[in-house]
């Protein structure tokens, strides 16, 4: 895809994209991550902050608005703004339900299993 050129007024694709696969990344990882109950939060930074906050840019899209706004195409930079941050919930969003739905949950002990085994057997008296 090719890059943003304020002069040819387009829709930036590329940076779109790239945020939107990143949000639903970084819903996936937190899902995941969340049904595992990992106590590793240095890896949920690691994948999450680190590689899906510099995969993705919240500057690019400010800067891309801006150029937008000095040039005809206003109308472009209000609709490339709600779609970006309304993309970007929802594909994190969508990362979020799959996360869940894909990984099997850990019980207290870390061991794979339901969330809720059930009542434990009385003791005998």
């Amino acid at each position: 895809m090719p890059p943003f050129d304020a002069a040819t007024p387009s829709f930036p694709w590329s940076t779109f994209t790239v945020n939107l696969a990143g949000a639903f990344l970084l819903g996936l990882v937190l899902a995941v991550a969340e049904a595992r109950r990992d106590r590793a939060v240095w890896l949920q930074f690691l994948v999450g902050v680190g590689f899906c906050g510099s995969f993705t840019t919240l500057s690019t899209v400010s800067v891309e608005c801006v150029q937008m706004l000095d040039g005809p195409q206003r109308g472009l930079a209000a609709i490339y703004l709600a779609a970006s941050f309304a993309g970007g919930v929802m594909t994190a969003w969508l990362g979020a339900r799959l996360g869940a739905a894909t990984t099997p949950p850990r019980d207290r002990d870390g061991a794979r299993g339901s969330a809720n085994p059930g009542p434990s057997p009385k003791a005998a008296p």
